[in-house]
């Protein structure tokens, strides 16, 4: 039927397309690897602006209610300029 250098071309060839194909599908794989790695990256920095935002967020908002309380509250006025005494502070101490 066939003659053995038939078969042993076709039995090459079917080797290398597999060899090829392997080769193929690894760096597919190696490629979204660092796709994967460069996305998990990104989502480590917006995690970390989001805690940032978080937390100044929660610092005005206890700020917020701490000038709240005091307003409100203790019945405490915002300070003016005219307000401010000078104190001679070179005086006090000589």
């Amino acid at each position: 039927m066939f003659s053995r250098s038939i078969i042993t071309t076709i039995f090459i060839s079917v080797q290398l397309a597999l060899i090829f194909f392997y080769i193929y599908t690894q760096s597919i794989i190696i490629k979204l690897t660092y796709s994967f790695q460069d996305t998990e990256r990104i989502f480590q920095e917006v995690e970390k602006r989001k805690r940032t935002l978080t937390q100044e967020l929660l610092q005005e908002k206890e700020s917020q209610k701490l000038k709240n309380y005091a307003t409100h509250e203790l019945r405490m006025k915002k300070t003016r300029l005219s307000d401010i005494k000078d104190l001679p502070l070179h005086e006090q101490y000589c």
